[in-house]
């Protein structure tokens, strides 16, 4: 055993234990938490403890609601569902940070239209990370600030005393130097590693109610009787925070268990449309090149290893090979037939991430007005192009890849609902 490398594991160990009380700390978890739940919490802080800390998509058409019932936003009901409108001008005093980054997302929503649906405003799964993520880590920080719900280790703090296991584990593997104490490393500490990081990520993401969270959840759990049939905005917009179903806000689901979104709404010529997104995105390994290549080596593997010579065994190597040979033609013959290049123009209504095609992680929907086209394009250029954006992109129409963005402009915002300038 090498005492040197069990030193440094040891090192190691005493930086990470002193190392969490330091992140603990950082969260100032000692902070008085009031007994009593505040009697003027807004919906999306409702929403908040009723899910357990998780915030669910209602949190978001609540505080819409909320908002139109305070003159902040129009509201109308148009064939059973809402719609919002931007008022003439908005008074931004007085509005947690949550609220203004829900209007400004309205008014970027309402750029070039007069009125757009209550569904399309909380349609988070669209683009996620582009204002979701923003407005639930403002509402959890504002359950923090408020003393509903406990500080946690954030996710950045928690993926650095994950990764610090792993030099640690395998120094006292090393040290060890014998082939158990490597079995043990991969199958017990980067196991139990994952699994401990993974329970704590999960943790810190929902929160942990205080008393005052748990009493305003038991507040409004269930929902108040009679709540569905309502249509005033203000008892809409905690009645839809706290869990009740309502027939007014129309197809809101939440996040699926996909990553991609099965539609996505658009307003490209004027009107809003909920249009569907193409099937999802073919396996990469269906390429002409994987086939090909899967033929040759069947054959050369059963000439290396003899089985060809049995004719049995032979037919069950060749058929498999003339099978993925006879599939990478017609694939090249439909890759050669298209045009290498192709202009596409229309809006773009949805991003995401994808594991294929490698650099090309990010998928975009554009609706030409017809319909919606799936594009690949790396995360350099996902950056530059947002829900919204009108766009003339050319692509490659055999691969659905981003070549060049050639045009792009994004509409300008509602004007009362822009974000106020700050003074530097």
């Amino acid at each position: 055993m090498s005492d040197d490398l069990l030193i440094a594991a040891g090192v190691g160990a005493l930086c990470w234990l002193l190392l969490v009380p330091v992140f603990l700390l950082m969260t100032r978890f000692w902070r008085h938490s009031p007994v009593d739940a505040p009697q003027d919490a807004p919906p999306a802080l409702v929403n908040l403890v009723v899910t357990g800390g998780k915030l669910s998509k209602s949190a978001f058409a609540a505080t819409v609601l909320h908002l139109a019932s305070r003159g902040k936003l129009g509201l109308t009901l148009r064939d059973g569902e809402f719609w919002c409108e931007a008022p003439s001008q908005v008074a931004q005093d007085g509005l947690a940070d949550f609220e203004r980054d829900v209007l400004v997302h309205v008014g970027r929503r309402l750029a070039g239209v007069d009125a757009v649906p209550l569904a399309a405003l909380a349609d988070k799964q669209a683009d996620e990370d582009d204002w979701w993520k923003p407005f639930k880590d403002a509402v959890r920080a504002l359950g923090r600030d408020t003393g509903l719900v406990k500080p946690r280790l954030s996710d950045w703090q928690i993926g650095v005393l994950m990764l610090l296991i792993f030099p640690i584990g395998l120094l006292l593997a090393m040290a060890e130097g014998s082939r158990d104490a490597y079995i043990v490393y991969g199958l017990v500490i980067l196991p139990v590693d994952f699994a401990v990081g993974g329970t704590m990520l999960e943790m810190a993401g929902k929160g942990l109610l205080t008393s005052a969270g748990r009493s305003l959840a038991a507040r409004w759990s269930p929902p108040p009787a009679g709540a569905v049939s309502e249509t005033r905005p203000e008892p809409l917009a905690y009645a839809i925070a706290a869990g009740a179903p309502t027939p007014f806000l129309g197809p809101i689901t939440e996040k699926s268990t996909a990553s991609r979104p099965e539609s996505a709404w658009s307003s490209y010529g004027g009107t809003w449309r909920n249009v569907p997104l193409p099937p999802a995105d073919p396996d990469p390994l269906l390429t002409p090149h994987f086939l090909l290549l899967a033929a040759g080596f069947l054959v050369a593997a059963g000439i290396w290893t003899g089985v060809a010579a049995n004719p049995l065994a032979g037919l069950c190597v060749a058929a498999p090979s003339v099978l993925a040979a006879v599939a990478a033609a017609m694939l090249y013959e439909r890759h050669f037939a298209t045009r290498p290049t192709a202009e596409l123009a229309g809006q773009v209504i949805a991003r995401w991430h994808s594991a294929h095609d490698g650099p090309y992680t990010t998928r975009i929907a554009v609706d030409d007005g017809d319909r919606a086209h799936v594009v690949a394009v790396k995360p350099g250029d996902r950056a530059d192009l947002h829900i919204g954006d009108q766009v003339r992109l050319r692509i490659d129409p055999r691969s659905m890849r981003l070549r060049e963005t050639v045009e792009r402009s994004t509409p300008a915002p509602a004007a009362a609902l822009s974000p106020e300038p700050t003074d530097d």
